[in-house]
C-alpha cells in the first residue's frame, strides 16, 4: 500500500488560485491512504449596480466629489450602504462618500436617518456611527434627522463615542432645524455627575460656538459657565461667547471681567481672543481702559488686543502712548507694535523698538527686531542707536543691530564727501 501524502494546504498548492471574490475551498484531505482534493465552485463575485465590490471600492477612491456627474454612481452607493450583506468597512466608506458627495447626493440621507436604528456590535463598526458621521457631512442638508439625532444624544446607553458624534452632527445641521440649539443649549444646562456627561457638556458648547451668532439664545447660559470650577469649560466657554458677534453689547464685560480676573492663563488666553473678534465699535473703549490697569499682563493684553483690530482701533492710539515707556518691556513691546498696526507710521516708536534689542528677553529682542524690519526706512531715527549697539558687549544685541540696519536706507552721503 503506498505510503500516504501529507495533504498540502490550499496555500501550498500550484493549482488552486486565491481570489478576492471569495471562492470556497475545501482542504485536501487524507481518504484511503490517498489524497484526494475536494473543492467548492467558486460562487460569482457580488455585484451591485454592475459592479463588484472591488469596482466600488476603487471608484470611491476616485471619485471627483465636486463634479456633478458624480451624482450618477449614487443610487449604487446607497444601494452599497444599505445592504447587510455588505462588509461594514465598504459600507462605512459608501455612506462618508455620499456625505462628501453633499448636495450631490441628498438622497442618501433618509437611508442614513433609518441607519441610525442599527446598533449592532462595537461602536467603531456599528452602522449608527458611520450614519450619524456620514449625516454630519452633510451638514444643514441632514435637518431631517435631528429629531433621532435628539434621542440617541440622551441615550445614556450609547456609547460616549456616538452620543459625541451626535452633538457633532447637530453642530453641523445649525440652525436648519428649529429644535437644534435648544437641544445643545438643554445638553449644557443639564446636570453633570459622570465623565461621559462632562465630555457632552464640553462638546455641547463647543458645538454652540461653533455655530455663532445664530445661537445667541446661549449667551445668558454660557456667561454662567464663566464662574465654573472647571477650567476647560470656561475656556470653552469664553471661546463661544467670541464667536457670537451680534450679541457684543451684551458678552463685552463679561469677556473683560474673565480677562482680567480668571485665576488660569489658558482662560484668560482664550477670554483675549474672544475679545479680539468682538467688533472694536462696541468693546474699544472698554479695552482701552485696561490699558491703566495695575497688573502689567493685563496691559499687554489690552494693547495686543488694540494691535489685532487694527486700524478699526485707530480712535484709542493716544491711550497706548503712556504705554511706549511702561517698566515692563513686555508691556512697552505690546503697546509699540499695537500702534505700528493702528497707524502705519513709526514717528516716536522706532527708537524705542530699538532700545528693546538690549532686553534680556530673547522673544523680545526678536519681536523688537522683527518690527523694525517691519518698519524699514520709517526706522530711520533709530540708525544712531543702531550703530552704536554693534560694539554692545553682548554678542546677541551686536548681531540684531546690525540686521536692523541692514533694512535701513544707505545714510544720506555727507556734503563734504
Amino acid at each position: 500500500m503506498p505510503s500516504a501524502e501529507r495533504c498540502p494546504s490550499p496555500s501550498a498548492s500550484n493549482h488552486i488560485e486565491r481570489r478576492s471574490s471569495a471562492a470556497v475551498w475545501l482542504s485536501a484531505c487524507l481518504l484511503g491512504g490517498m489524497t484526494v482534493w475536494i473543492s467548492v465552485a467558486e460562487q460569482p463575485a457580488t455585484r451591485i449596480h454592475g459592479r463588484t465590490l472591488e469596482d466600488w471600492r476603487e471608484l470611491m477612491g476616485r471619485l471627483d466629489l465636486q463634479d456633478p456627474a458624480s451624482r450618477d454612481a449614487v443610487p449604487g452607493l446607497i444601494a452599497v450602504m444599505e445592504s447587510e450583506a455588505v462588509p461594514w468597512f465598504t459600507r462605512r466608506q459608501a455612506a462618508l462618500t455620499l456625505g462628501r458627495l453633499g448636495p450631490h447626493a441628498t438622497e442618501a440621507v433618509p437611508v442614513l436617518i433609518k441607519l441610525l436604528d442599527e446598533d449592532e456590535g462595537p461602536a467603531a463598526n456599528s452602522p449608527r456611527l458611520w450614519a450619524i458621521k456620514a449625516l454630519a457631512l452633510f451638514g444643514p442638508a441632514a435637518r431631517d434627522a435631528v429629531p433621532p439625532l435628539a434621542k440617541i444624544l440622551d441615550d445614556s446607553a450609547a456609547e460616549s463615542v456616538v452620543r459625541l458624534s451626535a452633538i457633532e452632527a447637530l453642530w453641523r445641521i445649525g440652525p436648519a432645524h428649529p429644535q437644534t440649539i435648544p437641544l445643545l443649549l438643554r445638553r449644557v444646562q443639564s446636570p453633570v455627575s459622570t465623565e461621559t456627561e462632562r465630555e457632552l457638556q464640553l462638546a455641547a458648547v463647543e458645538a454652540l460656538g461653533a455655530i455663532g451668532s445664530p445661537a445667541n439664545a446661549a449667551v445668558p447660559a454660557l456667561v454662567r459657565l464663566l464662574d465654573h470650577p472647571d477650567e476647560h469649560l470656561r475656556r470653552e466657554a469664553v471661546t463661544a461667547l467670541g464667536r457670537m458677534h451680534t450679541a457684543a453689547e451684551i458678552t463685552v464685560e463679561p469677556l473683560l471681567n474673565s480677562l482680567a480676573s480668571d485665576e488660569s492663563p489658558v482662560v484668560r488666553d482664550a477670554a483675549a481672543a474672544a475679545v479680539q473678534q468682538l467688533p472694536p465699535s462696541v468693546a474699544g473703549e472698554a479695552v482701552a481702559s485696561l490699558l491703566s490697569a495695575e497688573d502689567p499682563e493685563l496691559r499687554e493684553r489690552s494693547a495686543q488686543i488694540l494691535g489685532a483690530w487694527g486700524k478699526a482701533a485707530r480712535a484709542w492710539t493716544e491711550h497706548l502712548v503712556p504705554l511706549w515707556d511702561d517698566p515692563s518691556p513686555t508691556v512697552r513691546l505690546a503697546a509699540l507694535q499695537a500702534s505700528w498696526k493702528m497707524t502705519g507710521s513709526a514717528q516716536g516708536t522706532a527708537l524705542r523698538t530699538a532700545r528693546l534689542l538690549t532686553a534680556e528677553d530673547r522673544h523680545v529682542r526678536r519681536a523688537a527686531l522683527t518690527l523694525l524690519e517691519q518698519m524699514g526706512q520709517q526706522a530711520a531715527e533709530a540708525r544712531p542707536l543702531l550703530q552704536a549697539l554693534q560694539n554692545h558687549a553682548r554678542p546677541d544685541v551686536r548681531t540684531a543691530a546690525r540686521k536692523a540696519l541692514q533694512t535701513l536706507p544707505s545714510a544720506e552721503p555727507s556734503p563734504d564727501h
